[in-house]
């Protein structure tokens, strides 16, 4: 009866060990979908951004759309830098939130009276930021298991 005693306890140990790998690579894999979403977008941006900017100055449309565009991409930001990143990535997830918080920053600057000046992203670092940040895609796709 001790026998088969242990032997249960030793199987629900391992199985509750198993659940927990799985447990781990799920949140690994989430995040990367998450991360991989994020960068995306950005990469998006940086494609799209250059032609809104050189025509908002003159179109309302392109105003408009470089607009939503920014603040499309601020919300993904703050909402990713709010996500828990599993262990495998925490040092990566701190690096991409540091490059986020400073592309916030850039973002604030370039807008007035919450409308973004076309010109002032022209003069700015936004596009260097997002590449650098989208640099990082490569590591992001080392985590996946």
């Amino acid at each position: 009866m001790k026998k088969l005693s242990f032997l249960i306890m030793i199987a629900a140990f391992m199985l509750t060990s198993a659940c927990s790998v799985v447990d781990e690579v799920n949140q690994s894999l989430d995040y990367v979908n998450e991360a991989n979403s994020l960068l995306n977008s950005m990469s998006e941006f940086a494609e799209n951004a250059p032609g809104l900017v050189e025509n908002a100055a003159t179109d309302p449309e392109m105003r408009t759309e470089l607009e939503n565009q920014v603040n499309t991409l601020t919300e993904n930001i703050e909402e990713f830098n709010n996500i828990d990143a599993p262990a495998v990535a925490e040092d990566l997830h701190q690096d991409l939130v540091s490059k986020n918080e400073e592309l916030l920053n850039q973002f604030e600057q370039v807008q007035q009276d919450g409308e973004v000046m076309a010109e002032e992203i022209k003069n700015s670092e936004i596009f260097q930021t997002v590449e650098d940040i989208t640099s990082l895609i490569d590591a992001v796709e080392k985590l996946e298991l």
